[in-house]
């Protein structure tokens, strides 16, 4: 079983959630995220779709043949959502915890994919770790946030492919 920060650690470095990345298509998302989803379609013209499974949203362009262009990791659910820990750990054997410590994903960033090179910017009250290549963007809450239904100071909010 993968524990939480070796797994984040992973989205991360590869761009890559259980076989999903950008470019996928929609029927391969749909062959190996097993779960459900809730869905919203776009129907201004734009063509867009989003998909909420929970721990990630995935959203879509060009439909009719939709190809994934962004992935997000709604970490902070982790915090209040026992049943989404429980449903990764069945389905995927993924060991996640209501709290993912930025600096303990970080330090795996940097040993095990050596990627250290990433921009801060703070955002909000929030601080971004940023980086162009690979392509993302994770969210950490700042120092002196009590842990609660939400991640405390140094504990990964989202994480942001695209």
């Amino acid at each position: 079983m993968m524990d939480a920060a070796s797994f984040l650690a992973e989205v991360i470095a590869t761009g890559t959630i259980v076989g999903v990345r950008l470019g996928s298509s929609l029927h391969d998302v749909d062959q190996v995220l097993n779960i459900s989803f809730a869905e919203e379609v776009d129907e201004t013209g734009i063509g867009y779709l989003r998909r909420d499974y929970g721990l990630i949203e995935l959203s879509f362009s060009g439909g009719p043949n939709w190809a994934c262009d962004g992935i997000l990791v709604e970490v902070h659910r982790l915090a209040q959502q026992q049943d989404l820990i429980d449903e990764w750990r069945d389905v995927y054997n993924v060991k996640l915890a209501r709290y993912a410590s930025w600096e303990n994903v970080r330090k795996i960033l940097a040993v095990r994919y050596h990627l250290t090179d990433m921009e801060i910017v703070e955002q909000g009250g929030d601080v971004s770790f940023r980086s162009s290549s690979p392509r993302f963007a994770v969210v950490v809450m700042p120092p002196g946030c009590r842990r609660g239904e939400w991640p405390g100071g140094g504990d990964i909010v989202s994480i942001d492919i695209f």
